[in-house]
C-alpha cells in the first residue's frame, strides 16, 4: 500500500477536478498529497451558511448550481455518487436530469475526499524543479516533495505558480496556456423573511443584463427552514461591476432580482468568482509534459465543443479522468 507521507504526486487544488484525479491515482496504489489554499473542500463546490434570526440558519450553494451527465465515464460517477446518496436529480430539461449534491453541492466535495490525504488553508508560494520531482513551498513555510505535479487550479493561477521557478515551460505549451480565459462572476447571497416568488423547481436562468441566474436554496433542499436565494451576475455585469464595493453591487442585483424575490432581505454576503466559468478552453482534456512530470487539468481543460455541450462540472470531470490515466501511464 502506498505511502501518503511519501507521495507519487502532488496535486495543487482540492476542487472537483482536483479530488477525482487524486482520487484515481490512490485507487490505483499510489500516494497523493493534495494541498489547496481555501478553508473548505470543493472549490467551486461552494455552500455557505449563514445567521438567521430565531431559526438558526440558512444554506446557499453559491458556486456551481447543479449538472448533468451526459458522457459515460461521467454518467458512471454520478451512478455511483447515487447509490452512495450524494447526489440526487433537482429537476430535468427535457429527458435530461440536472444533478445537485445532497444535502448541498460541497458534500460531494466532502465524499470524494474520503480516504485521501488534503490539507486545506495551505497556499503554495512557490514551486520548485529537482532532479526528480517537484518540490512544493508554501505560505507556513512547508516544502514537500514528489516526483509529480498535477496543477488543477485555474490555468491564470497555475502560471502564476509556474511563473514562481527558475526554470520555463516549453514555449508552445506556455502559449497554449495563456490562451486559456475564463469569465467572472459575482454571486450575492441573500436570506429572506418569508419564501421566494421563484418558480419551480427553484432555479431561474434570467433574461436580464445583469443577472444570469438565480436560485431558491430552499425549494432546492438546501436551506429547507430558511428562504435562501443565490444570485449569479451575468459575465458583462460582472468585468464592468468587479471593483464596485458590497453594498453598490449587492443592491444593483437584488434590484434585478426583485420580480422573484417577493420578500425583503434579512441579511446578505458577496462572494466574487474571479476564474466562474472557461471562456477560451484548452482545446484538450490535459496539458503538460511527461519529461518535467506535470500535468494541468480542470474545467479549462476541453474541446471547444465538448464547452459548448457539456456542463462545466462534466468537463471538468472528464479532464480529471483523461489526467490521471495519464498520469497513471507515467508513475
Amino acid at each position: 500500500m502506498a505511502d501518503p507521507s511519501t507521495p507519487d504526486c502532488l496535486v495543487i487544488g482540492a476542487g472537483l477536478s482536483g479530488l477525482i484525479l487524486a482520487k484515481q491515482l490512490q485507487q490505483q496504489g499510489h500516494g497523493v498529497l493534495v494541498l489547496d489554499k481555501g478553508r473548505g473542500l470543493g472549490g467551486r463546490l461552494a455552500t455557505r451558511r449563514l445567521p438567521y434570526p430565531q431559526v438558526g440558519e440558512g444554506a446557499l450553494d453559491y458556486g456551481a448550481q447543479y449538472f448533468q451527465a451526459q458522457t459515460q465515464p461521467f454518467q458512471t460517477l454520478v451512478a455511483r455518487w447515487m447509490i452512495q446518496g450524494v447526489v440526487t436529480p433537482w429537476f430535468h430539461e427535457g429527458e435530461v436530469p440536472r444533478y445537485r449534491g445532497t444535502p448541498n453541492n460541497r458534500a460531494i466535495a466532502k465524499f470524494l475526499a474520503q480516504g485521501l490525504r488534503v490539507q486545506t488553508q495551505t497556499q503554495v508560494t512557490g514551486l520548485r524543479r529537482l532532479d526528480k520531482g517537484w518540490q512544493v513551498e508554501t505560505a507556513q513555510g512547508d516544502r514537500v516533495s514528489a516526483p509529480f505535479l498535477a496543477l488543477t487550479a485555474p490555468v491564470p493561477q497555475a502560471l502564476q505558480l509556474l511563473a514562481t521557478g527558475d526554470w520555463t515551460l516549453p514555449v508552445p505549451l506556455q502559449q497554449s496556456l495563456e490562451q486559456v480565459s475564463y469569465h467572472a462572476c459575482i454571486a450575492v447571497l441573500a436570506l429572506l423573511s418569508q419564501p421566494s416568488q421563484i418558480p419551480a423547481p427553484g432555479g431561474l436562468r434570467c433574461p436580464h443584463e445583469s443577472l444570469a441566474w438565480i436560485a431558491c436554496n430552499q425549494q432546492k433542499g438546501v436551506s429547507p427552514q430558511v428562504p435562501a436565494v443565490t444570485l449569479h451576475s451575468s459575465p458583462a455585469f460582472s468585468q464592468a461591476h468587479w471593483d464596485l464595493p458590497d453594498p453598490e453591487v449587492t443592491a444593483l442585483l437584488l434590484d434585478a432580482a426583485s420580480p422573484w424575490l417577493g420578500a425583503p432581505v434579512v441579511s446578505s454576503q458577496v462572494h466574487r468568482w474571479r476564474y466562474s466559468l472557461p471562456h477560451q478552453v484548452y482545446g484538450d482534456l490535459w496539458a503538460g509534459d511527461r519529461d518535467l512530470g506535470l500535468i494541468l487539468a480542470g474545467d479549462g481543460f476541453q474541446t471547444e465543443t465538448m464547452a459548448e455541450t457539456l456542463s462545466p462540472m462534466e468537463g471538468a470531470a472528464l479532464s480529471a479522468i483523461a489526467a490521471a490515466e495519464t498520469l497513471l501511464s507515467w508513475l
